[in-house]
């Protein structure tokens, strides 16, 4: 019988393939379970800082879209569209005093921009541990020249940033709304007939 000296030991070569053979086994079983020796996975639900919201009631988190029908105006009438808009900073009170700072554009037809004497809106800001006060003790004006001098249009489309206007982002502090009640349009008597939409961006910024 042929034997192989191993570790000083005689062992017959039959044996030594054998155990050769359970090694290398072994050494491939050890390879598949060593890729890795653990693994953890975790979720996280992130809530955005902004809700929105028609009524102070039903909120939806950002990005959300709401839509309004104004109705009519007539060319060179000034009207006042009732159009309440909520923003709720969720952020809990608590610590140091936390500020949201978001932006707007808004998106006009340059047909509606051209005929536009002034927009104004009117607003209020109260905790959301309170009531709603059920009016808005507030008001913005952007007159018709702001808005245009401001714009940049493609087409018939035609945007502004209100920070380009007013120079300075809004803010609204933690576990505060902001509400709007509505919006007053005035018109050019020579503003040209048409159904236009009016878009309003809540734009995060820093």
């Amino acid at each position: 019988m042929k034997v192989v000296r191993f570790f000083g030991r005689a062992i017959p070569l039959t044996t030594f393939l054998s155990v050769l053979t359970l090694l290398g086994i072994a050494s491939l079983v050890t390879a598949k379970v060593l890729t890795h020796f653990a693994i953890t996975n975790a979720t996280i639900t992130v809530k955005p800082a902004i809700s929105v919201s028609k009524d102070g009631e039903s909120w939806h988190d950002a990005p959300a879209t709401l839509t309004y029908e104004l109705g009519e105006i007539v060319a060179g009438q000034t009207k006042t569209f009732n159009a309440p808009l909520y923003i709720r900073n969720n952020l809990p009170v608590e610590g140091e005093w936390d500020y949201v700072y978001f932006d707007y554009k808004y998106t006009y037809h340059k047909d509606l921009l051209d005929a536009i004497n002034y927009i104004k809106l009117s607003y209020t800001t109260y905790p959301s541990t309170e009531e709603d006060p059920g009016t808005c003790d507030n008001s913005a004006t952007l007159s018709g020249d702001e808005l245009r001098s401001h714009a940049t249009c493609n087409g018939d489309s035609c945007t502004i940033l209100r920070s380009d206007i007013v120079e300075e982002l809004d803010k609204l502090g933690e576990g505060m709304i902001q509400k709007f009640c509505g919006v007053e349009i005035s018109l050019r008597p020579d503003a040209v007939g048409g159904t236009y939409t009016i878009t309003t961006e809540i734009l995060p910024a820093e």
